[in-house]
Formats: C-alpha cells, structure tokens, sequence
C-alpha cells in the first residue's frame, strides 16, 4: 500500500525494516535497494520503540510508520505516520521529518498532505491532529497551509510547550470542494 506523491514514494515500514536498520543501515540499503545517508532516520532513538510497537503488534504496519524515498534520488529522505490506529471517536494524531539535506524544499508539505488524504480515505478516521514545538515555523507553516487549525497547546515532558492542531475530516473535504 504504497503511497505516491509527485516526488516520492510512502512506504509502510515493516517490522523487518526496522530489524535491518537497527543492526546496519548497509543491510537495509542492500535489502531496499536504496540510498539511506547517516542522517536517516532524523530521530534514530524512535527506532527501537517504533521496532517493539510492531513486534508486538503487526497490525500497526500501514499506520505508525512509512518511509519517504526520493525517487530521482533513490534515497530515503523522511518518514511520517500516525501515533497508533485511531481511537474510539475517530481521532489520530501524526507525526514527519524530513532529514536535514532535504529541508526548505516542499517534501515536507508534501508527505504530510498526502498523508491527510490517505488518513482520510479510511472510515475510522474522522479527526487528524498533529503537535509542533512553538518555534517550529517550519511545521508551523505547512500545517496552517494545509488547513489545519491550531487548537491549544500541550506540555510534553521531552518537548516543553507544544502547539496542538487539529483538522476534521468534514472540514477537509469541504476545503477539497472548494479547491475545485
């Protein structure tokens, strides 16, 4: 269930990827087929709990974590996901990075909004959330972009003080309508 965007491919992380990367980003490079530079994964401590999530449970795959790769590049360059499938009312939050060579140069903006689509396209899901550290302006601007409305803030214990941002699924298809 690979996802497809001007520039690049969305692909669930299985949990054999994540048993690659962990012991060598040269396995994962042969198996894949595929460039991965030493800045991928841009949070590397995320790997083992992402690994211990799907070991657990396999039904995650398809929804906690995809890997972008650059297509003219052949190289893996963010990845992006929801924090678990979504829960009784509907809602999911989600989560992306982009390495740093990639930045400033829209992948971001990109995988998020086809992420929202795709998100959308499941009949669970009917509240996308997202949180962005206050001085993330980056993150900041492609989630206002792509319609998302900043609802409050929250405080992580890692973080600090988090922006909260939230887009229904109602009001999503109502900005598609109006695009069109």
């Amino acid at each position: 269930m690979n996802i497809e965007t001007k520039r690049l491919t969305l692909f669930p992380t299985e949990l054999k990827h994540f048993e690659l990367i962990l012991e060598s980003k040269n396995y994962l490079s042969e198996h894949l087929g595929v460039n991965v530079s030493d800045t991928f994964p841009e949070s590397k401590d995320a790997l083992p709990w992402f690994y211990d999530l799907v070991k657990a449970d396999e039904t995650l795959v398809g929804w906690i974590s995809f890997w972008a790769l650059h297509r003219a590049d052949n190289r893996l360059i963010g990845d992006i996901g929801f924090k678990g499938k979504p829960d009784e009312n509907g809602k999911i939050e989600i989560g992306y990075s982009i390495i740093s060579e990639y930045r400033k140069q829209g992948f971001a903006t990109e995988i998020v909004e086809a992420f929202l689509k795709f998100g959308f396209s499941k009949t669970t899901v009917k509240v996308i959330e997202a949180q962005t550290k206050t001085d993330n302006i980056g993150s900041i601007k492609i989630l206002e972009r792509l319609a998302m409305k900043q609802i409050g803030t929250v405080e992580d214990p890692q973080d600090g003080t988090m922006f909260q941002w939230k887009l229904e699924k109602s009001e999503y298809f109502r900005g598609l309508e109006n695009c069109a």
